[in-house]
């Protein structure tokens, strides 16, 4: 019962993170931010939504208070004001740590289960064997998850 206990308060902590995520900042708060705010520094692959031409991607060659510059394969462009719709490249580490943690736990809960139905004498309880195997294995699967999505390239919508 304990360990149901466990993965059900795991379970909604996690999910619950994805909610808080989904309330970003207000449009027209972050209309009025400065470039670097939103992750628009030299050396940075951005894309952006520009009326009329479509999405351009490229590399940030200089930004300021005002404005920045984008090297595209048309060449460089430079924006005055923010576009209405800005995305910046980055990976996918936080998203691997939580999908690698959440089959860990699961993985971990199992085999610290079967590892106590094998145990013939002197046997402790199921449930603190089952929370020793979601932890163990859980923080296993987590760094083995940020590893893996530290590898995937990811698109962060940061403007509107």
């Amino acid at each position: 019962m304990a360990v149901l206990q466990i993965l059900v308060t795991l379970l909604l902590l996690l999910g619950g993170a994805d909610m808080l995520a989904a309330q970003g900042p207000d449009p027209a708060v972050a209309r009025r931010a400065a470039p670097a705010d939103l992750g628009v520094r030299p050396g940075r692959t951005v894309r952006v939504a520009v009326a009329g031409e479509g999405r351009l991607a490229g590399t940030v060659t200089a930004s300021d208070g005002a404005g920045f510059t984008l090297a595209t394969p048309g060449g460089e462009r430079r924006f005055a004001t923010l576009p209405d719709t800005l995305w910046t490249r980055g990976r996918a580490v936080a998203q691997g740590a939580v999908v690698g943690g959440i089959v860990g736990v699961g993985a971990g809960v199992l085999l610290g289960l079967f590892g106590n139905a094998l145990c013939e004498y002197d046997c402790g309880p199921a449930a603190g064997d089952a929370a020793l195997g979601a932890l163990l294995v859980g923080a296993s699967g987590a760094a083995l998850g940020a590893l893996v999505g530290a590898a995937i390239p990811r698109w962060q919508r940061r403007l509107p």
